[in-house]
């Protein structure tokens, strides 16, 4: 007889999304965000774009809750500007 499985399930039913990560690598982002990741190394570079959090010498990731602020940023009154 096989003993229950330890690891959690990986599959999630259909229509309920998987939950998201708390924080993203840039690589990440850049492709949620369908830009490059020189794009996002640029916007850190220049201060712009979402914020980063360094956890380690050369270690770089992205909050979850960061990223979403910084969109909302971006589109806020961007559909009433037209």
């Amino acid at each position: 007889m096989n003993a229950p499985s330890s690891h959690p399930q990986t599959a999630h039913p259909v229509g309920i999304p998987a939950p998201q990560k708390r924080f993203v690598t840039p690589s990440e982002l850049a492709k949620e965000l369908g830009v490059s990741k020189s794009t996002i190394a640029r916007w850190r570079a220049e201060g712009a774009g979402p914020p980063p959090t360094q956890i380690g010498p050369r270690s770089i990731v992205y909050a979850r809750e960061g990223i979403e602020r910084w969109i909302a940023a971006r589109t806020t009154g961007s559909a009433s500007n037209g």
